[in-house]
Order: C-alpha cells, then structure tokens, then sequence
C-alpha cells in the first residue's frame, strides 16, 4: 500500500535521531549538540528543526536558559507510520501491527442501539458479559486507514443478523475481537469488539468500539486520547 510521504527526508533523519535521543518523552539539548552527534553544521540543524517545529512535528520551550524539544503526537505518527512502510517493504511479521488513532465524541447514540435486545445478547456472547451501554469512537491516523480496511478484509468477524421491529429494520453488524489500549501504556489491553456496521454516519477512517466497560473510565481517557487497536487473530 502506499504511504504519504510529506517532509523532506533530512528532516526525517533529525526527527530520528530526536526519537532514539528521548524526545518522545522530552529532552534538553542545543543545535550544536545535535549537529556535533550527527556531523553536520549548527545552521543546517537550526534550520532543518525550524521546519520540524513550523510543521508541528516538534515542539520547542525553554527550561534554564536550555531548549527543551518534544516530539508531538503528529510527529509520533510520523514516526510509526515508518514502521509501515518497513514491513511492507520487508514483509515480515515481527512488527505487531497496532493501528492508532484518537478518542473523538460520538453522536450518543450507541447507548440505544446497543439497549436493542438482538444487538444486547449478541455482544454479551461474544464479550463473555454485559456490554457496557455506550460505544467509544476513534479516528483513526489517516496513513493508517486503508492498511486497517484491508486488515479486516482478512479476517473472519462474528456477525449479527439483521432485524426488523414494528416500525423500523435494522441492519446486520460485523463484530471483530481487538484489544484496546492506551497509546502510552500498552500494560492495560481491554478486550473489546470494533463494529463494522453497513449502515452508518461515521466518516472513513473511524472506528466503532464496544466493551463490557467504560472504555473512557477504565483507560481514564477523554477526546483527542491517543489509543491503540490490536486485532485478536485467533480468539
């Protein structure tokens, strides 16, 4: 598949060494300090960081007179959508493909459609309990989507018949087995089902998520968290 590739590949590289250096985290450092470590001149490096910081790869404050750099969440996905690319090209399984994305609100619907007794009792078999009465929607990181449908095309999902009452037929719904997990703690996976749903007003690229609880409690999550998705292969 292809993946966009938007910043000039120098600045790929400081962005690099800016990761494998801890900035994902933070760090104090100068230019002259990056550029003496990767052989280059302090101008190049000031300006090629300029850029990172311009296109909201990096952010930049000061702490005791000292630059204090950190990779945003944009530059992160940078980076893991370069992990992408590796296994494509190498094709092989020794990265675990999570795909990612962030916690945006819902329409509020999912409480009711999930009250539904049809859509209750299937998600309870397939959860092992009580599904909790609300879903989780995730945007998904856009280099990621079309690798994520693709996903799915692959893989065998539990599905519920649609169904019609008195007044109103409801479509049938694809259920696949993930774990959910915050993007900066992967201790803490909940096993949940993402929704594939023929009908529905959510745009491409975002996912819907059941569980047997308060996804947003239980990872103390809010809009703009960062999660990730694990598909569940042989569950």
């Amino acid at each position: 598949m292809d993946h966009q590739w938007d910043f000039d590949e120098k600045e790929w590289f400081l962005l690099l060494y800016l990761a494998k250096s801890g900035a994902v985290a933070g760090i104090k450092t100068t230019t002259q300090e990056i550029a003496d470590a990767m052989g280059s001149t302090q101008q190049t490096i000031s300006r090629r960081l300029r850029s990172l910081i311009d296109e909201g790869y990096v952010s930049r404050s000061m702490e005791e007179k000292t630059p204090f750099l950190k990779i945003t969440a944009q530059g992160i996905a940078h980076l893991k959508s370069i992990c992408y690319m590796l296994n494509d090209i190498f094709e092989e399984n020794t990265l675990e493909t999570i795909f990612y994305g962030k916690v945006v609100t819902g329409m509020g619907e999912g409480a009711y459609y999930i009250s539904l007794s049809q859509y209750y009792n299937a998600f309870k078999k397939f959860l092992g309990s009580e599904p909790f009465l609300g879903t989780l929607n995730i945007v998904l990181d856009s280099f990621c989507v079309d690798e994520y449908y693709f996903k799915l095309g692959t893989l065998k999902p539990e599905i519920i018949k649609g169904f019609e009452t008195d007044n109103r037929t409801f479509g049938p719904v694809k259920c696949y087995y993930v774990y959910v997990c915050r993007d900066d703690d992967r201790s803490n996976c909940i096993k949940s089902l993402i929704l594939d749903i023929r009908r529905t007003s959510h745009a491409k690229g975002t996912v819907e998520i059941v569980s047997d609880r308060d996804l947003r409690e239980t990872l103390q999550i809010g809009d703009d968290s960062r999660l990730g998705i694990k598909f569940i292969e042989n569950n």
